[in-house]
């Protein structure tokens, strides 16, 4: 098993990445970090890996301490906990995703600087991931560590009863027609359109202080702690985007209400109703609903223009408004 590595790239390239040399089967891990075979193997899983063949030796000195690690922080935890399927799922899962979004950069930087084929940047990349890999490293740590720590602070400072759920504003923004976008652009244009998205849309929530909870290609989830800060987001977001010729215009759909946070994710009643929003809305405009609407026309920032009461799928009946900020009078 190469977990995606071409078969070309030779075991230094994976000695140079992993640290170590690849030479234990499974049995053997076990053996070495003191488990079963089975408590290994469902650990391994549990990080997103490939379940591998009983003879292949995929595993290192470094997966032996690591498994050993992990299953002393489960025998530590409460017999109803389960520890594979939150803590590592999710670092599983993220880490996969930073590792691909890691080479995908380093590739299409190759192709851009050399003018190289598919392979030859697959290459470029990989000896400049593997010559850079303890700067990396610390890049990685330094990062999880204060991402850690601002997500500490945050919840610290919005204790409740129940830790998982929160009282949030949040909004969705996709682009408009993207479907049909897709089929017009190269693969290099495509990746262009949505990188330059993401960074303008990340940038602007990041502005004003909230979190950006998930990038879905064409769309963005983010939350704010008051439905001031998410109408300043949401108009920001609009306004800014709509400026953008290279970028097509959003709708903006936003909510207010309890949401439960499960694995960086939020979910409920507030999601959903966002998230149907922003199918409704027109281009370039911002629909929320009535919590969010009542709570900004209170700033004396916004005004909420009410529509008509519409049906929802899978909500049921809301009154939305359009959200616009408002004209100081004289410069209308």
């Amino acid at each position: 098993m190469n977990d995606g590595m071409p078969p070309d790239s030779g075991q230094a390239m994976l000695h140079r990445l992993l640290g170590a040399s690849q030479g234990m089967t499974l049995a053997e891990l076990s053996d070495a970090a003191g488990v079963t075979a089975e408590q290994a193997l469902r650990l391994w899983r549990a990080l997103g890996f490939a379940e591998p063949a009983a003879d292949e030796q995929v595993f290192t000195s470094a997966d032996v301490q690591a498994v050993a690690i992990l299953a002393r922080l489960e025998a530590g935890a409460r017999p109803d906990e389960d520890l594979s399927s939150s803590l590592l799922r999710a670092l599983g899962h993220h880490m996969s995703r930073l590792a691909s979004w890691q080479v995908i950069a380093m590739e299409d930087r190759a192709a851009r600087r050399n003018d190289a084929g598919a392979a030859e940047s697959v290459r470029t990349a990989m000896d400049f991931i593997a010559e850079h890999i303890d700067d990396l490293d610390s890049i990685v740590l330094y990062a999880w560590r204060r991402q850690l720590s601002a997500i500490a602070a945050w919840r610290l400072g919005r204790m409740s009863e129940d830790a998982q759920k929160l009282p949030l504003t949040v909004g969705f923004a996709d682009m408009v027609s993207f479907t049909s976008l897709v089929g017009t652009l190269s693969a290099d244009e495509l990746a262009r359109l949505v990188t330059r998205f993401e960074l303008v849309a990340m940038d602007i929530v990041l502005r004003n202080r909230g979190r950006v909870i998930k990038m879905i290609g064409d769309a963005i989830l983010f939350a704010a702690d008051t439905p001031g800060q998410g109408a300043d987001i949401a108009t920001q977001l609009s306004a800014a985007i709509s400026g953008q010729n290279d970028l097509p215009d959003v709708r903006v759909g936003m909510a207010t209400g309890e949401v439960v946070s499960r694995l960086g994710d939020i979910f409920g009643q507030p999601v959903n109703v966002a998230s149907r929003l922003t199918e409704q809305a027109d281009p370039g405009t911002v629909l929320v609903d009535e919590a969010t609407a009542a709570a900004v026309e209170k700033t004396e920032m916004y005004v909420a223009k009410t529509c008509a009461q519409r049906s929802v799928r899978g909500v049921g009946a809301v009154t939305p408004s359009v959200l616009a900020r408002r004209v100081p009078e004289g410069c209308e």
